[in-house]
């Protein structure tokens, strides 16, 4: 997901601002996930970046099937009400914004090609595409 873009767009506004550079130097020394992108990040701070969304994600979802108790299915997103939206999009990292809905719907149809591509390919992986999918199998409580 491109959560780069607002950060960047926020840093090129407010850097022209006289002495904004002490305070992004300060971000960047003592809070460097919010400020840095993850292009920068180590192999270690992936994945505790991700070990963190997992556990969002899990605490969304837990949630969200205590409100849909008895129900075997999700009912469509427009027809939730809105702590179902705010979980469902919680559980995939997303804020409820204008659009979201058609981008959970396609992030939905990713993870299922990947899940039907995943046993066929999952020999050839490296070290960070396998704790990619460990983290996905976490959150399916296959692994």
């Amino acid at each position: 997901m491109p959560v780069e873009g607002p950060k960047m767009a926020v840093v090129t506004a407010l850097l022209p601002v006289p002495l904004s550079v002490y305070v992004f130097a300060f971000a960047v020394i003592f809070f460097p996930r919010i400020v840095l992108t993850r292009h920068f990040w180590s192999d270690e701070q992936r994945r505790e970046y991700f070990q963190l969304e997992v556990t969002k994600a899990l605490i969304s979802g837990e949630q969200l099937l205590k409100q849909m108790e008895g129900s075997k299915e999700l009912r469509p997103l427009d027809k939730m009400d809105s702590s179902e939206v705010l979980l469902a999009h919680g559980m995939h990292s997303m804020y409820p914004l204008p659009g979201s809905q058609k981008r959970i719907e396609k992030r939905m149809d990713a993870l299922r090609a990947l899940d039907n591509l995943l046993p066929g390919t999952i020999d050839g992986f490296n070290e960070r595409q396998l704790v990619f999918v460990r983290i996905f199998g976490f959150l399916e409580g296959n692994l």
